[in-house]
């Protein structure tokens, strides 16, 4: 078992505010037990994809936000990623650490997107 620590119960805590709430226009939660969603993309095709969410799920998108990466440039907004979206998550990555970070249910569901997808697609 993995030691409990800030960083940890931070992760699992943006999990729950997801799964309960952040991702729900755009994810089919079939099976959630406090630490794993298993449920379906809906992307519009006739076979959604089946997907698996955890904190690893977090950690990874968490991981990627840090380092700037995530913002969707395809939309056309930006040619770049902004600097605010690199700050913002930096911010968020370090609050972590300390449980020192006041996110809602959008930010839950943007950490899933990038940490499951690669980057925001929905939304």
């Amino acid at each position: 078992m993995a030691k409990r620590t800030p960083r940890l119960e931070a992760y699992e805590d943006i999990l729950v505010t997801a799964v309960e709430g952040g991702i729900n226009y755009w994810f089919s939660v079939a099976r959630w037990d406090g630490s794993k969603a298993v449920g379906y993309e809906d992307d519009g095709e006739d076979k959604p994809a089946k997907h698996t969410i955890t904190v690893a799920t977090v950690r990874k998108g968490i991981n990627i936000l840090a380092k700037g990466g995530g913002y969707d440039a395809a939309r056309g907004r930006y040619e770049e990623t902004p600097q605010w979206w690199k700050d913002k998550w930096r911010e968020a990555y370090e609050g972590c650490a300390t449980l020192d970070w006041d996110y809602d249910a959008g930010d839950a569901d943007v950490i899933i997107q990038v940490g499951l997808l690669g980057e925001v697609v929905y939304g």
